[in-house]
């Protein structure tokens, strides 16, 4: 009886795995048999049902066979190789199995063995081959069918294909799942509890690992398929209300009512702020009046006012006293961001720079030097507003817009650069239309608010298919918007 592994064990302690097979397979970022098990099928290949002999036919579609091992020889060829071939059959027919240099290959053929083999065929000299084919050797002697599906691995069922890299082939690691399976089986630990595996007509976490790796049939792939993405679902819950259990004890920066500069900015505008920016707005400061640390999502279409959200949030940090970051993706957007709320800020007494990766040597130092002493009280950028270089004293909003487009680490680094009063509420963005019940799914650590309303007289986007003989048009259409100033960046409705 082999010893049972865990799925803590390194894959090198596995059969068959020495030094170099791990490093071939930690390419992968395969190191432990959990790792290995969690290594799922790329796709499968139905080789489930065999087709009589005397029916192959060439073409491109695989086929698989069951036949008797009639003969096996090798001829050398003419450049010094060898070509082992073996003849199989049926009743109803021949059939030749193919390969190349692999002379070990012909200690495996003995007269009368039933082989199961799949793959392409070709015709020679009018006799069909299958060239390097896959194949299982039945262990029942001479007589039956080639072994029960639930044992072969490369024929004669659903076959499993992986994601490979140099050193590691098909037929080697599927041995290798199917051995470490077997063997920490006694060891795996259920994720599940039985009342909600009974509930919703789940296997255990055995059998769906089992299923997904070398499934009988469609219905058990399917079966095994739901447990692993309902367990996956369920493990980020858990982990969604841990992150948020723990946040709900951080301090937070607390501040105190509205002042002047969020209401000059409102009274500034020519025209009104919608009921849904008035809601959100009135949710957000909420949260940083709590004591408590925000971790908000700001959900809402492309010109439905997240900017403007954005910066009336930002306006109610600044005026007392703190710093506030506002961090996009890209370039092009923080260069937009940088000119739309210089534009509305203007004449409100507020220091807004820009930093991306493109700034001036001369200009960084300057604005580095800003923010460290606290001059600037708004920084807008990339992921240059993150790097170690940057101090904000006194930061207490960071403005994450896209937010998918960040790793958390990376919002997280922005909620913590130099402050040391409390940590800073975080705003995320995200014009990326998801549903309700997906969006606390990806980001259950984050309470979530919807702009659902766009402002009064606001265009309808018009979204069409551009085909490569009409590119030209396209980009006339483009010319004609701006020169009529539809988007240009001091427009209102840039928001």
């Amino acid at each position: 009886m082999k010893q049972a592994v865990t799925e803590s064990t390194f894959v090198q302690y596995l059969k068959s795995v020495g030094p170099a097979r791990a490093r071939s397979l930690a390419r992968l970022g395969i190191e432990t048999v959990g790792d290995l098990l969690r290594h799922f099928p790329r796709r499968f290949i139905d080789r489930s049902t065999a087709i009589p002999i005397g029916r192959v036919r060439s073409g491109p579609l695989e086929v698989t066979v069951l036949g008797e091992v009639l003969t096996a020889g090798e001829r050398r060829t003419r450049r010094g190789g060898t070509v082992q071939t073996v003849s199989l059959g049926d009743d109803t027919g021949i059939i030749f199995c193919t390969w190349f240099n692999q002379r070990y290959i012909l200690k495996q053929f003995r007269p009368g063995k039933k082989v199961t083999a799949s793959g392409l065929v070709q015709l020679r000299h009018g006799r069909p081959h299958l060239i390097h084919p896959d194949f299982e050797l039945s262990d029942s002697g001479g007589d039956g069918p080639a072994g029960d599906p639930e044992n072969r691995l490369h024929t004669g069922r659903l076959v499993p294909v992986y994601g490979l890299t140099a050193g590691v082939g098909q037929h080697w690691l599927r041995g290798l799942v199917h051995q470490a399976l077997l063997r920490s089986q006694a060891s795996l630990v259920e994720t599940l509890p039985g009342e909600l595996l009974a509930r919703h007509d789940l296997p255990s976490r055995f059998d769906a690992l089992m299923g997904i790796h070398f499934p009988t049939d469609q219905p058990s792939l399917a079966s095994a398929r739901k447990r692993l993405v309902y367990e996956e679902l369920v493990l980020i819950q858990f982990l969604m209300a841990l992150r948020r259990r723990q946040r709900g004890g951080e301090q937070g920066i607390q501040l105190s009512v509205p002042g002047d500069l969020t209401r000059k900015l409102v009274q500034s505008l020519p025209f009104k702020l919608t009921c849904a920016q008035r809601r959100v707005l009135a949710e957000i400061l909420a949260d940083m009046r709590s004591g408590r640390v925000m971790h908000r999502l700001l959900q809402g279409d492309v010109g439905s006012g997240k900017t403007l959200v954005a910066l009336i949030a930002a306006l109610f940090v600044i005026e007392q006293g703190y710093q506030a970051v506002i961090m996009a993706p890209t370039e092009v957007l923080a260069r937009q961001h940088g000119r739309t709320i210089a534009h509305l800020a203007a004449g409100l007494e507020v220091t807004a720079e820009t930093l991306t990766g493109s700034t001036r040597a001369a200009d960084r130092r300057a604005i580095l030097a800003g923010a460290a002493s606290g001059d600037i009280d708004l920084l807008i950028g990339t992921h240059a507003v993150i790097q170690d270089d940057v101090h904000l004293p006194r930061l207490a909003l960071s403005v994450v817009d896209e937010q998918h487009r960040f790793g958390v680490a990376q919002r997280g680094k922005s909620a913590r650069l130099d402050q040391d009063f409390g940590t800073a509420h975080v705003l995320v963005m995200s014009a990326t239309p998801i549903p309700r019940s997906l969006a606390l799914t990806l980001y259950g650590d984050l309470e979530l608010s919807l702009l659902d309303e766009m402002p009064a007289g606001r265009r309808p986007v018009a979204t069409r298919i551009v085909t490569e003989e009409e590119e030209e048009l396209l980009w006339e259409d483009c010319r004609g918007e701006l020169a009529a100033g539809t988007q240009s960046p001091e427009a209102l409705n840039c928001f």
